[in-house]
C-alpha cells in the first residue's frame, strides 16, 4: 500500500481557486515553498478530491469506485458536485483498476497504512444491498489488504 506520505503529486482541484481563494493560496505556497509538485484536476465539481479520487495502492495501481455517497442525494446543489473520480484519472491518462462488483466508498473514509486500510463502518450503509462479508472481500481485494473497520460516529454525516 502506499501510504499518503510516500506519494509524489499533490492532485488539487481546479476549482478550490474559485470556491476558496485564500485557502488556495495559502496551500499553493506551502507547496511551492516546500518544493512538493502539484497539478490542477480539470472536470471537478467539488474541491474535495480526496472524496472521489481513486485510491492509489502501488506505484501504477490506482484503484476506483463509485463515489454517490448517500449524503449528496440530500439536495440537488449537493448532488451537482458530484464528480466521477474515475473520469478525471482518464483525463490524466491513469488506468484505474475497479471491483468486479461496484462498491460506494467515500475516499475520505479511507485511511490507508502500510499493511493495512482503515474505513469506518458507514461504507456498509452505502452498500446495503450487499452482504457485508462480501462487501469486506471485495475491498480486501481491491486494495491489496485487510481492512480495519471502526465503528461510524453517526453526528458525523459524512462517515470520515
Amino acid at each position: 500500500m502506499i501510504t499518503d506520505f510516500q506519494c509524489n503529486m499533490v492532485y488539487l482541484s481546479s476549482s478550490l481557486r474559485r470556491e476558496s481563494p485564500k485557502t488556495y493560496a495559502s496551500l499553493v505556497s506551502a507547496l511551492e515553498k516546500h518544493g512538493a509538485e502539484y497539478r490542477f484536476l480539470d472536470n471537478t465539481h467539488d474541491i474535495w478530491c480526496r472524496d472521489y479520487m481513486p485510491v492509489q495502492v502501488a506505484e501504477d495501481t490506482f484503484c476506483g469506485f463509485d463515489y454517490d455517497p448517500d449524503y449528496l442525494h440530500e439536495s440537488k446543489e449537493l448532488l451537482a458536485t458530484r464528480t466521477d473520480g474515475n473520469m478525471v484519472c482518464h483525463d490524466l491518462g491513469l488506468e484505474v483498476k475497479q471491483p468486479a462488483t461496484p462498491l460506494i466508498i467515500d475516499g475520505g473514509n479511507i485511511i490507508k497504512c502500510p499493511d493495512k486500510v482503515i474505513m469506518t463502518e458507514k461504507v456498509f450503509c452505502e452498500n446495503k444491498n450487499i452482504p457485508r462479508n462480501k462487501v469486506i472481500a471485495i475491498l480486501e481485494q481491491l486494495f491489496e489488504c485487510s481492512i480495519v473497520f471502526l465503528p461510524w460516529d453517526k453526528s458525523e454525516t459524512y462517515g470520515h
